[in-house]
């Protein structure tokens, strides 16, 4: 069968958590790369480097579906677009301060949330 390449990674580490979801739905999957990005990591992305993940062709559409269901990434509450930019914090001397009494009084630092804006539909969020 014909492989092709499914994604690319920066470290071992992710590209071993994508193997191991596409392991969990029954695709078998190859780990191209590694030792090579791993000795030289400042050269991902030139020449075709960085840790690659290689699936049958006749997998690949649905190890995509596997690997964009465990996205993490933030999406805008409002449009769910991907194009957010975190705000810095407004009263940091705030969240330090709370940070360091829990840390003395070992207990827990309380809800810090991040803000967020997306920069399509303009409408600023916390998660």
């Amino acid at each position: 069968m014909k492989t092709v390449i499914l994604t690319s990674c920066n470290n071992s580490v992710e590209a071993k958590l994508i193997q191991g979801n596409l392991a969990n739905e029954g695709i078998d999957s190859i780990i191209s790369n590694e030792n090579y990005t791993s000795l030289y990591p400042n050269m991902n992305g030139a020449m075709g480097s960085g840790i690659q993940i290689l699936v049958n062709e006749a997998d690949a559409e649905r190890a995509l579906k596997v690997i964009n269901a465990n996205d993490r990434s933030v999406h805008c509450t409002s449009c769910n677009s991907a194009d957010v930019t975190q705000q810095p914090k407004k009263n940091m001397l705030k969240v330090v301060g709370i940070m360091i009494i829990s840390l003395f009084s070992s207990s827990a630092f309380g809800n810090v949330k991040q803000k967020y804006h997306c920069n399509n539909c303009g409408a600023d969020f916390e998660i």
